[in-house]
């Protein structure tokens, strides 16, 4: 995953927040979130981190090793193995049973997970500055295409089938009504083993998978001549680590990750695992 030029974009307006938080402005806002700046006062001790299994190792858990090193902020790890609901808003509105419901409730700060920054999480909880972006593309048959009758889509029930749902391109809507109509094949679990038995699929028969474009770029370099990527990405969007709204955490941690992407540790990090 690319490192955004967001980052660094936005380190004036993370500066600014931290030098006006015993200031009178109170309703100044960083760049990137949708709560004002929280005010001055003493830390938590601890930074309370849910996380699922899958991320247990690797990047999340470096990141926040070097997060610590920065801040001197210690964190307390829970893995959460009993929340199916990764991250979507529930049929009531609600996002209990999810992990972002957790920072709602106010049993984690921070989830240490790869989340698309969407207009809808953003309304009700804050990330950390982007650290990477993606592109959502579609994953073809070969011999197939997109053009047959017949077709049917595949996909995660995440953020990537929010934005079709509510897209303004009547064709995107086509798409994700098309998955709708297929249910419970049509989507995959978001996991790993979910995006190998979609790609089997596609393999298999009239099938298009809607994908992150270094997924894409993976299952067809994999499969020559037997997949194929579709040309035009349906958007590009952005992803970070979300973390509870208006949370004393999140300006300490942002300047150090701003001091990270400075060092260039930030980069290599990302590079270091090109599962992202």
């Amino acid at each position: 995953m690319k490192m955004p030029s967001q980052l660094l974009m936005v380190c004036s307006g993370v500066a600014l927040c931290s030098l006006i938080i015993s200031s009178s402005h109170a309703q100044t806002y960083a760049s990137t979130g949708s709560t004002p700046c929280p005010g001055a006062g003493t830390l938590p001790s601890v930074l309370r981190v849910s996380i699922i299994p899958e991320d247990q190792t690797g990047f999340f858990l470096e990141l926040l090793d070097a997060l610590q090193t920065h801040t001197g902020i210690p964190y307390k790890v829970t893995n959460r193995t009993d929340l199916t609901n990764f991250g979507q808003q529930n049929a009531d509105g609600s996002w209990t049973g999810s992990l972002l419901g957790e920072l709602l409730a106010d049993r984690a700060d921070l989830v240490a997970s790869e989340f698309t920054i969407t207009s809808l999480r953003q309304s009700v909880l804050d990330f950390l500055l982007p650290l990477g972006s993606y592109q959502l593309e579609i994953l073809a048959n070969a011999q197939f295409g997109v053009n047959t009758s017949g077709l049917q889509y595949l996909s995660f029930d995440n953020a990537d089938l929010t934005y079709l749902k509510n897209s303004k391109n009547p064709d995107y809507r086509a798409i994700a009504a098309n998955i709708e109509a297929g249910r419970p094949a049509s989507i995959l679990s978001n996991d790993q083993a979910g995006q190998n038995a979609g790609i089997a699929k596609v393999l298999g028969g009239n099938f298009a998978f809607i994908l992150s474009d270094r997924d894409v770029a993976g299952a067809v370099a994999a499969n020559p001549g037997k997949l194929v990527r579709v040309p035009s990405p349906l958007g590009t969007f952005s992803w970070s680590v979300p973390i509870q709204p208006g949370s004393p955490f999140r300006v300490k941690l942002n300047v150090a990750l701003l001091q990270l992407a400075e060092e260039g540790l930030l980069s290599a990090l990302i590079a270091k695992h090109p599962e992202l």
